[in-house]
């Protein structure tokens, strides 16, 4: 069940095909390497859940709505301005916020319009979803 899945993928580090491989055999899984992107992307969820209840749960909810629209075709919707007033009251004011989205593929650019923005190079649908689920238990109910 999904219990078993979320155990396997937290005890895989986040790593869905590692995982996948341990629900399947029954084997434990290994431990994935600490410096992969999902071992970020789960390092910097944890971190964003102890900034407190109420400021992880506005993060989180931002960050989800970031990653949902990031998978649209629409390139506007893979650019994030660090200087725009909700993310930065939401998301911006945490070093985890930005690493966990740094994590999920964005990278930062400076652009003449928007200044510092994070853009989404690496188009990872498993990133995204690996993403938004480990967000879901921060997210307000």
């Amino acid at each position: 069940g999904r219990g078993a899945a979320e155990a396997a993928l937290a005890a895989a580090g986040g790593d869905a095909t590692v995982a996948l491989e341990a629900l399947l055999t029954g084997a434990p899984p290994a431990p994935a390497d600490a410096g992969s992107r999902q071992a970020r992307i789960l390092s910097a969820s944890a971190s964003l859940k102890r900034v407190g209840a109420a400021a992880a749960a506005e993060a989180a909810t931002t960050l989800q709505v970031i990653l949902s629209n990031a998978e649209r075709d629409d390139a506007k919707f893979k650019r994030v301005k660090l200087a725009n007033k909700r993310f930065l009251r939401t998301v911006g004011k945490f070093p985890a916020g930005l690493a966990f989205l740094e994590a999920c593929g964005f990278e930062r650019e400076t652009s003449g319009d928007d200044g510092d923005v994070l853009v989404l190079k690496r188009n990872d649908p498993g990133l995204l979803w690996l993403g938004r689920s480990a967000l879901t238990d921060i997210c307000a109910p």
